[in-house]
């Protein structure tokens, strides 16, 4: 069971990151050139992912390895990237927010 644990947590860290790079792209790059109708729902997507994707993972992660040993510093670190990486997203996002009618 450790072994599907660590490579859950790999594919959602890289998820994440992926994720955290598209919005550092079309936000602050502004690569690729979308409307500005898409950029307004990119980010009210990409603020609900890094609203809710932490607390899915971490309850798909409770429910499935909480017997498994040093799970808390495993979470704790994920939840600093989380919170991290999500104001950053935010604050990427948050000029497309603002104007949103």
């Amino acid at each position: 069971m450790r072994a599907n644990h660590r490579l859950a947590c790999i594919a959602v860290a890289t998820s994440a990151v992926a994720t955290l790079v598209w919005s550092i792209l079309i936000f602050f790059c502004r690569w690729p050139n979308f409307t500005s109708y898409t950029l307004h729902l990119q980010a009210f997507i990409l603020v609900v992912i890094w609203a809710l994707g932490p607390a899915v993972w971490f309850a798909v992660e409770y429910y499935f390895w909480r017997g498994e040993e040093n799970l808390a510093v495993g979470q704790q670190y994920a939840r600093d990237f989380w919170i991290g990486a999500g104001a950053m997203v935010l604050v990427l996002a948050a000029d497309y927010l603002k104007s949103l009618p």
